[in-house]
Formats: C-alpha cells, structure tokens, sequence
C-alpha cells in the first residue's frame, strides 16, 4: 500500500515551517468539517485524512521521521534519470523563488536540497553527457540555497563541488559571502549596542 503525502494532502510544500501547517490545517478543517458539511461521509473521510496528516507534520518528532523515512524514501524512488532531477531542482527553485523567506524551515530545505544530491543523484548527473541539463540543475541549486546560512550551505557546496568541477571558483565566492554575512548577522547586535554605549560614553564626556 502507497504511503499517503501528508504535504500534498495540506497543501503545503515539504519544506514549510510549522505555522503555515498550522494556517493550512486550520483553512481545510473549517472547510472540510463534518459540522459545516452536514456530515457527508465522503468529506468526513476528507477531514480525517487532513486530520491525520496534520498530527503527524505537526509534531516535530514524527515530522522528522515521516521526512525522512517516508516522503523522501518515495521521492528518492521517482528519480530515475537526469531529466527527474532537473524536474525536482526546477521545482524547489520555483517555490524558494515565490515564497516568503520567513515561511521557509531551512533544516528541511537543507534535507531537500541533499536528497536531491544522494549518492546515486550524483551519479546520474556526473554520467550526463547533457552540460546544458547539467548547468541547469547547478543553476537552480544555487538559487534554492540562498537563504540557506553559511553553516548550512556548506554541507550542499561540499557535494557541488565534487560534481561541477568547473563551478569550483563559483561556489568558494558564494561560501565566502555567506560567511560574512552570517557573521555580521551574529555579531550586528553586539557592535550596535557597544556603538550606543560609545555614543552615551560621548555625550557625556562633552556634557
């Protein structure tokens, strides 16, 4: 028996965070509600199945192991070939593209992003002949990894690296970036508040 896609049932992407499962859950309930549906037995098995769906994603344990062991399990089955994954790159580009920053769990999108580049992913995209299909999936990684942090984007440039060679000079520049950005972000607070202090420290030696 196929295991059911609790995403797709909630209508949300694989690597949304926990408020918009929740937003998403809450819109199909009122929708789906025995109550509000004269409880009609074919929308009362709808509502259990989003119910269902949403105890699982909601809890983060059982997330976790459904993401893993489950949803990623059936995905991994799916590709076969290079063109499979350039549907899938394509796709997570596409909704890291048009979606809020805010409403998007970088853990996940890190675990996205590493499925799609397993072992045997890499094997199909090393044995292309295609370089066009080739830059295209290099092209749409590199886009769904934006909002990805240093600490994060690191463990997809070490297998990027390994199979676009080329891009080599290309990745060290967007890892260096992504360094000093997360270190600013580290650190901006601390210098805004020794900034004040020096700033008070000013005004009080001039009074």
């Amino acid at each position: 028996m196929t295991q059911k896609d609790y995403y797709q049932i909630l209508n949300v992407h694989p690597t949304c965070t926990m408020l918009e499962i929740k937003k998403a859950y809450r819109k199909l309930a009122l929708q789906y509600h025995p109550d509000t549906n004269n409880n009609h037995p074919l929308l009362e098995e709808k509502f259990r199945e989003i119910k269902i769906a949403y105890e699982i994603l909601s809890n983060v344990e059982s997330r976790k192991k459904y993401h893993s062991s489950v949803y990623f399990e059936n995905y991994i089955k799916e590709v076969t070939n290079i063109n499979d994954i350039l549907l899938k790159v394509a796709q997570l580009k596409n909704y890291v593209m048009n979606s809020n920053t805010d409403k998007i769990d970088q853990v996940l999108l890190l675990n996205y992003l590493l499925d799609l580049l397993s072992s045997s992913n890499v094997v199909i995209i090393m044995n292309s002949n295609s370089e066009s299909i080739k830059n295209e999936i290099f092209e749409s990684i590199i886009l769904s990894s934006k909002i990805l942090p240093y600490s994060l984007f690191i463990k997809v440039s070490a297998i990027l690296e390994k199979i676009f060679l080329a891009e080599y000079t290309t990745i060290e520049l967007i890892l260096k970036q992504k360094k000093r950005n997360e270190w600013w972000n580290n650190y901006k607070i601390l210098f805004a508040v020794i900034a004040a202090l020096l700033f008070c420290l000013l005004i009080a030696l001039i009074g």
